[in-house]
Parts: structure tokens; C-alpha cells; sequence
């Protein structure tokens, strides 16, 4: 016999089942010990609270965000919970869960799920199954109920444009930009409300807020300016109240033209810090910040400027000379490369460009995505 009670014997015979030469654990041998005593103490049954509008769910007091489906959600859940609490039996060392797999889907409320085990004892690995069955307890979750009723907030963003309004696709892009936010941020949302001209987001915590904010201004630019409105006093001293952030934010892109200290300018390029801008009158660069640009008037957007700007794409090289194929006539139009200004992007043959005519010289500006 090797090892003590635990180990293989050649000579050792298990009392149970009378098999000798297997591996044994305790006095049994590895089959019979995990028929009788089990790898680890598994509850037969579970709780979980699931919130039925979000789908996340508690653990340990607090509220995680869940798989998708009901399904997933219950599999990650006793996944987690028997990893952490599982306790081997006797003469098992340690123990840890291989995988969950749900039998059936929920009926009156309870799933079966089946949870492989697994052991070790000594040098011997157990193998076990069980089958646990979870109640799921369709709850409302915290985040939801204030957000359902609307309130229990500390912060409000106000997110408006700084020229014109605010479109279709600055809506799709706001919401994408919400949803992809981690859980910890977007579960301290409590609202997003459609006013005229742009966005009220409603959310718990403030410091939140201020992240929130930053990454609207970050996707779009833009400027920010907060104040704050105090309602009472915190127990313990400190101020309570309401934080507002205006976020301002840039919905003028490359081809647009606005009236910039009255005169004509097209919008060349974008960055964090501002926008680069063109003069229509005499053809010089100017860049101003986002601040400056509150407030003026939106002439026009590369669609609505058709009689001004035109939709070019580089065609072919001919010596000195581009050929342009205008995408609104389909006519060519043929231009000396000393006669070309590229103002964004590079000149690339395929490339479609919106295009001013300023005296002789063609300004181009490129890089522009069309949908």
C-alpha cells in the first residue's frame, strides 16, 4: 500500500465495491468515494434575484450586469457563486467548477442546471455532477426603479449642438456611444429624455456624470461648462444638490459652411481643440475652438451647397493635369496640378472630394466619409 489512506494499492481492495488496483481515497476507492461522499457540498437549490428590465442580477449584495439571455445570465451566476463557496468533502484538498450547462428552461420560475465538478486528492482527480435548482426571482434592480420613476438623481448633462440642430445621426451616435459605456457608468444613468434641440441624460452619481460628459465631448467636441444648484446640506456638513453640465458639442463636419464673423467659411477639419476653417472670401486658413463657434449661423452642409461646392472625384492623371469627374453633372472637369489646393487628405486617384473654386485655384478638401 502507498501513500496512507490516500493513493493507488496494488493490493487494496475497496469494501464497497470489491475493485482493487484503482486509485483510493480515504478507504474507498475513487469511484465509490465520490458515488458516497461527493467531491464537494453542493446546495440542491438557488436563489437568484434578476432584474426583468435590465437583466443584471445580485451577488454578494451588489447588482452585476448580466449575459444577455435569462439563460446565460443564470449559467455565469451559479457559476460564480458555487466557485466561491464550494467546500470540498473530506479528503478532498481543493475543488473548482469545470462547467454549468442548464437542462431546461424555466418552468414556474425554476431552472435545473447541471454543474460538473471537479477535485483533487492527493494525486487523484474526482469527477462529479450535480443538479442544482435555480429560482429565478424576476425583481426590479435599484438602478431600474430610479430610473423608472426618475428619481433619486444628483446630475443632469445637457447635451445641445453649437450651430444648427442636432440630427438622426448625432442621435444614433450618442446612444451607440451610451451603450458601449461599462456597466459601473451606464447603470448610474436614470434617463435619457429627447428635449427640443437635444439630449437631457439624468444620472446618480455626479463624479459619473463628469466621465459621462467627458466622453460626449470627446466623440463629437465640443465645450462643457457646469454649475450647481444646492438643495441642502449632507449629514456630517457638505453641500447637496444638483449638478448641470452643459455639454456643447460640435455637429458641423468637414464640407459644412457656416458664417463666421460674417463672412462665408467651410469647415476644413476637426480636432479636441476646435475647428480648421476656410475663408470663401480670400481663401486663407483660420482655426478657432469649439467656444468661439457657438453661436453662428449654419449656411449649409456639402448637400445643400450644390451651387457652391462641388462632390469631385480624382479620375486620372494626365501629365500636369487632374481629371475630375463631378459626381452631381457627370461631367469631367480638368484642372493643372499648380492649380489644386489640397486642404484634407491626399490626392488619391478614386478619392471623392468636396470642392470650392476660388479665383484660378480649386480647394480640396478630402478624407470625408459618406454613407
Amino acid at each position: 500500500m502507498f501513500g496512507g489512506c490516500v493513493g493507488i494499492s496494488i493490493g487494496r481492495m475497496c469494501p464497497r465495491c470489491g475493485r482493487s488496483g484503482e486509485g483510493f481515497v480515504g478507504a474507498l476507492c475513487s469511484g465509490c468515494y465520490v458515488e458516497v461522499y461527493g467531491v464537494a457540498v453542493v446546495p440542491e437549490s438557488l436563489e437568484l434575484p434578476y432584474c426583468r428590465v435590465c437583466g443584471s442580477y445580485r451577488l454578494q449584495g451588489q447588482w452585476i450586469e448580466g449575459s444577455g439571455r435569462l439563460k446565460d445570465t443564470v449559467m455565469e451566476y451559479v457559476y460564480v457563486f458555487l466557485s466561491q463557496r464550494l467546500k470540498p468533502t473530506m479528503f478532498v484538498e481543493e475543488v473548482w467548477v469545470k462547467g454549468v450547462d442548464v437542462l431546461e428552461d424555466v418552468v414556474r420560475d425554476v431552472m435545473s442546471v447541471k454543474v460538473s465538478i471537479a477535485g483533487r486528492s492527493g494525486s487523484i482527480v474526482l469527477n462529479d455532477s450535480k443538479i442544482v435548482r435555480v429560482r429565478v426571482n424576476m425583481v426590479v434592480c435599484p438602478s431600474c426603479t430610479r430610473r423608472l420613476s426618475k428619481t433619486g438623481y444628483g446630475a443632469v448633462i445637457q447635451v445641445r449642438p453649437l450651430v444648427g440642430g442636432l440630427g438622426e445621426d448625432v442621435r444614433v451616435k450618442l446612444e451607440r456611444l451610451l451603450s458601449k459605456l461599462e456597466f459601473r457608468v451606464r447603470s448610474s444613468i436614470i434617463s435619457i429624455e429627447r428635449v427640443r434641440n437635444g439630449f437631457d441624460i439624468l444620472v446618480e452619481d455626479q463624479s459619473v456624470a463628469r466621465i459621462i460628459a467627458g466622453k460626449v465631448k470627446a466623440a463629437f467636441g465640443g465645450y462643457t461648462i457646469e454649475t450647481f444648484k444646492v438643495t441642502g446640506v449632507k449629514q456630517g456638513g457638505g453641500r447637496k444638490g444638483i449638478l448641470t453640465i452643459a455639454v456643447r458639442i460640435s455637429n458641423v463636419k468637414p464640407g459644412y459652411v457656416v458664417a463666421y464673423s460674417g463672412t462665408p467659411h467651410m469647415v476644413i477639419d476637426s480636432s479636441s481643440h476646435g475647428l480648421k476653417l476656410l475663408n470663401m472670401n480670400t481663401g486663407s486658413l483660420t482655426t478657432i475652438s469649439y467656444e468661439d463657434l457657438a453661436g453662428v449661423e449654419l449656411l449649409g452642409d456639402r448637400e445643400y451647397s450644390l451651387g457652391v461646392l462641388r462632390k469631385l472625384q480624382l479620375s486620372r492623371i494626365e501629365g500636369d493635369n487632374l481629371v475630375f469627374k463631378d459626381l452631381d453633372s457627370g461631367r469631367e472637369i480638368l484642372a493643372s496640378i499648380g492649380g489644386v489646393r489640397v486642404l484634407r487628405g491626399n490626392l488619391i486617384l478614386g478619392e471623392v472630394y468636396i470642392a470650392y473654386l476660388l479665383g484660378d485655384k480649386l480647394h480640396l478638401v478630402g478624407g470625408l466619409e459618406y454613407e
